[in-house]
């Protein structure tokens, strides 16, 4: 097939300036085209650029558009057969003949930043090395990674791949065949796509070439583009479809068609022939018949084993962002525990639905078995906690590869509790962490340390784990200024449950040493829990230590109305949020058992953290600094007026909804 109207003759080239010749394939997306087409042509400002344009018979007037746009541009046409390999062969084949120092892969959909060829050619290095530079693509909505280089890891169904962050200067085993880069040293190794395949496996067949034979394959320092990640709606991963239209779908040329997928499997794959056949015994296991008339509506689980009170306005806003994409939610919720409803904290929704929960001690361990496998079956997505006690999340592990509702872990990632962690229950969820469809991480270190157990970061949603404390920030705003006129001698806070763990004993160490120093200093302690007891007797010799039990709501900015700084010995977590809406500076020590949102306290900025067990003098010394120091606790108090912006209840609810969407295929 020779160019339509065009000559072979590249273009002169500068001297000193790389030439690049971009291979773009198309087929009925011309809005889409176009805007690609433009971002690549302000990111060539330094190079000379080619563009060879195959359309695989589009009727939306790709062609044409293309044309005007970029008048010397090299074109071929196909009649609608040749999908995104056969086209791509067609270009890279005519790339070559140009003899360019490089050669650019680019879908049509990818939007790249001005430096992207640059930083790309950067990577590459010089002067004609064999090595191949992926450019870093993330998702225009989420900003989290969408394409790049892989790294592969050798299971027992098959290979998995791992995407590349940016920065990461490792040389990956394959790439995503969205954006690359590749020189010509590298293209006189390799060639060309093998013709065995007809769409999307051709470019991790092509990298993982690349790295058998000596080519680095290695990813961009920073993003260069972005990319939206391919839905799985209407696709044969789409559990809406029927059994037989899965497979009518598996098999068509965008999907894996078996033959294609058993060669790349058996050239590349570890257990082949299991690996091969996976997709389709996954399509023949799944539930023919469907909870849900509508094929449109989609169902959502989420599994708990109580529902703590400020986990509500979460559910409600969540339930009203996917009623609005036919998404329904169902929060599946146990009773709570002896221990955790003396903590008085749990709460009920009327849409919720109550679940059989039973509990086992064994060896001091506990675990928990929740009967929701029936009430689940026919749904689209479960979500769970991510606990080694809750026995049914391996169940549901073990469904999702039988034609199961697809499964989401959502926590921490580890149990941060040195401290009363079972070194078997890490151990599994080790082996576990990667035994789901989709991840959604508390923070953006438990998002990080996810990615950094494998799990792919296209599979990752950062929550940024908040709670409503809108009302309680304005309620606190009503009530500032009324404290110096009040005349109340200086008052620390202790906000949470009492339990083993929380630092009971160090609190009132702390608040006795601040007390040698501050004489009319007092301390309210805002909870209730198993270990109430404790604070009872401490309490009883300290007429300056007052235990007001669990209070919620707006009653909670009045009841710590006078108190400067919020306590937190141990076990930070949500409760910096409300520090944050109470304008109360955190003050925190080194624990083994803080939960992830410590991360939101940053030293100097909203609170103080030392990094010393805060049975140490040292801690009880910061807390006398934010008491006494004026300019130190005003400037403390200001940042945790900017936190209580950025962390919101509606910002996670809107992260959480995503990530659930994403995971269905219809994001």
């Amino acid at each position: 097939m020779r160019p339509d109207d065009q000559t072979d003759q590249p273009p002169e080239s500068e001297p000193g300036r790389p030439s690049v010749v971009a291979v773009v394939a198309t087929h009925n997306r011309v809005r889409t085209t176009i805007r690609c087409l433009e971002s690549l042509l302000s990111a060539a400002e330094g190079v000379d650029l080619t563009v060879v344009h195959v359309d695989d018979g589009s009727t939306d007037g790709t062609a044409e558009a293309v044309r005007d746009l970029v008048p010397d541009v090299v074109q071929f046409s196909g009649d609608g057969s040749l999908y995104w390999a056969g086209a791509m062969r067609i270009g890279l084949d005519h790339a070559a003949t140009l003899g360019p120092d490089h050669i650019l892969w680019l879908n049509d959909d990818v939007s790249l930043e001005s430096w992207a060829l640059t930083d790309l050619i950067e990577t590459t290095g010089a002067p004609n090395p064999r090595c191949i530079a992926v450019g870093a693509l993330r998702d225009p909505v989420t900003d989290e990674l969408s394409y790049s280089a892989v790294i592969r890891s050798a299971t027992w169904r098959g290979r998995e791949f791992t995407p590349v962050q940016p920065g990461d200067h490792r040389a990956a085993d394959s790439m995503n065949g969205n954006l690359v880069l590749v020189p010509r040293s590298a293209y006189s190794v390799l060639g060309n796509l093998d013709p065995a395949y007809r769409h999307a496996i051709a470019d991790f067949d092509y990298g993982l070439r690349a790295s058998e034979s000596g080519i680095d394959i290695l990813t961009t320092r920073r993003w260069v583009g972005s990319c939206s990640r391919n839905p799985d709606r209407g696709t044969w991963r789409d559990r809406n479809l029927t059994r037989r239209e899965r497979l009518r779908r598996i098999q068509a040329p965008t999907g894996r068609p078996f033959r294609e997928w058993a060669r790349f499997q058996r050239r590349n794959g570890g257990n082949w022939p299991l690996a091969a056949i996976r997709p389709y015994l996954r399509i023949l296991a799944a539930p023919v018949t469907r909870r849900d008339p509508d094929p449109a509506r989609a169902h959502v689980s989420i599994v708990y084993k109580s529902l703590p009170h400020y986990r509500v306005p979460l559910y409600e806003l969540l339930r009203d962002e996917l009623a609005a994409h036919d998404v329904e939610l169902h929060l599946l919720i146990g009773d709570p525990a002896v221990g955790e409803a003396a903590r008085r904290d749990t709460a009920w929704i009327s849409w919720a639905e109550r679940v059989r929960q039973r509990q086992w001690s064994i060896r001091g361990r506990q675990l928990v078995w929740q009967s929701v496998l029936r009430r689940t079956r026919h749904h689209d997505l479960v979500v769970v906690e991510q606990a080694s006690k809750l026995v049914v999340n391996n169940l549901l592990a073990i469904g999702r590869h039988l034609g199961g509702p697809a499964l989401g872990l959502w926590g921490h990632g580890v149990n941060r509790d040195e401290v009363n962690r079972s070194r078997l229950g890490e151990w599994w969820k080790r082996r576990s962490i990667r035994s789901c469809d989709w991840w959604f991480a508390y923070t953006r270190a438990t998002a990080g340390l996810v990615a950094g157990a494998g799990v792919p970061a296209t599979r990752i949603t950062d929550l940024r784990n908040a709670t409503d404390t809108s009302a309680l920030r304005r309620r606190s705003e009503q009530l500032a200024g009324s404290v110096q006129s009040a005349g109340h001698p200086p008052t620390m806070a202790f906000i949470g449950s009492l339990y083993e763990g929380k630092g009971l004993n160090e609190l009132v160490l702390t608040a006795d040493r601040v007390r040698e120093r501050i004489p009319d200093a007092e301390l309210v302690v805002v909870g209730d829990g198993e270990d109430r007891e404790l604070l009872e007797r401490a309490a009883s010799t300290r007429p300056w230590l007052h235990l007001t039990g669990a209070v919620t709501g707006t009653e909670l900015a009045e009841t710590v109305r006078h108190a400067r700084c919020l306590l937190c010995p141990a076990a930070v977590g949500l409760v910096v949020l409300d520090a944050f809406a109470l304008g109360l500076p955190v003050v925190t020590a080194r624990a083994s058992n803080h939960g992830p949102e410590v991360e939101y306290v940053v030293d100097g900025v909203n609170g103080l953290v030392v990094d010393r067990p805060a049975a140490d003098p040292e801690y009880a010394e910061a807390v006398i600094r934010v008491l006494t120091e004026s300019d130190l606790h005003d400037r403390l108090l200001e940042g945790c007026r900017d936190s209580a912006g950025q962390y919101t209840v509606e910002e996670t609810a809107a992260r959480f909804a995503d990530g659930i969407l994403r995971c269905l295929g219809r994001r």
